[in-house]
């Protein structure tokens, strides 16, 4: 399970902001934060979803592993299941993006975290945030599934204005190119390499954003900020599993086992 949500949570981050950086170096980082550099960590990080991406991405793994088990939860089963997690996770949530908040300030520099702020911030930026983040979740659930959870019905490449195609092309590809070594052979081998991400997020994403939106958000990501802040990067990755372990102690995982077994009853009313 733990393994599951770390992934998740990988995914998910991968195509959202405060979710990879290129970390200064070693030298530039202060013991204690700069008082803006927290006020723009925290502000990045709740701009990309903040405590609700962590709730969001642990849920999804939740289900993803019953599935892969063959436990398929009815509409109303899954309803029920996820207001048991989201309420146990609401700690977790809140202690995992605390401590991201704190790498983020002795880690990236002050002037990309304003310049991400600037454009996230934006209609077209919050825009390119929701539909991104609909997208991958879907993709985090049904790869970890084993495909026993559907992928959204995505049009065609050809149905779609070529112009907004093109855009969201352009974009797919600078988001998968940011995904590390690593992050591709885990999708590699869930069946789900470079090509099959571009032409997932490029038909998603000009479905969902209009051309304006797109030319905004490949703007961004072909900026020299968003190549530095938003760049593969070991450091952080190490620092999402380590944050992601040291917040376990805030879950009382046998009160959630109970109330999770007790959601799954049918005799809820």
């Amino acid at each position: 399970m733990r393994l599951l949500a770390s992934l998740a949570l990988v995914l998910l981050l991968a195509v959202s902001p405060g979710a990879r950086a290129e970390t200064a170096p070693r030298g530039a980082a202060a013991t204690t934060p700069d008082p803006r550099a927290l006020a723009e960590a925290q502000r990045f990080i709740e701009l990309g979803g903040g405590e609700r991406a962590f709730v969001a991405a642990a849920t999804s793994a939740f289900r993803a592993a019953a599935a892969s088990r063959g436990v398929d939860l009815t509409g109303e089963q899954w309803t029920r299941v996820r207001r048991v997690l989201e309420a146990h996770f609401v700690d977790a949530a809140h202690a995992f993006t605390a401590e991201m908040v704190q790498f983020y300030a002795t880690h990236y520099r002050l002037d990309d975290m304003t310049a991400a702020n600037t454009y996230y911030d934006t209609p077209e930026g919050r825009r390119y945030v929701a539909a991104a983040m609909d997208l991958a979740m879907p993709l985090v659930g049904h790869l970890v599934s084993g495909g026993r959870l559907a992928l959204p019905e995505l049009r065609e490449a050809a149905l779609l204005p070529s112009d907004r195609y093109e855009a969201a092309q352009r974009l797919a590809r600078l988001m998968v190119g940011r995904l590390s070594e690593v992050q591709i052979l885990q999708l590699q081998r869930l069946g789900y390499g470079a090509d099959e991400q571009i032409d997932y997020y490029s038909r998603g994403l000009a479905d969902a954003l209009t051309l304006e939106e797109l030319e905004a958000a490949v703007a961004w990501a072909a900026s020299d900020s968003s190549q530095r802040l938003e760049g593969p990067s070991l450091e952080r990755e190490q620092a999402i599993e380590v944050a992601a372990l040291h917040v376990q102690g805030a879950i009382d995982l046998e009160a959630l086992r109970r109330d999770v077994q007790d959601a799954m009853q049918d005799h809820h009313t």
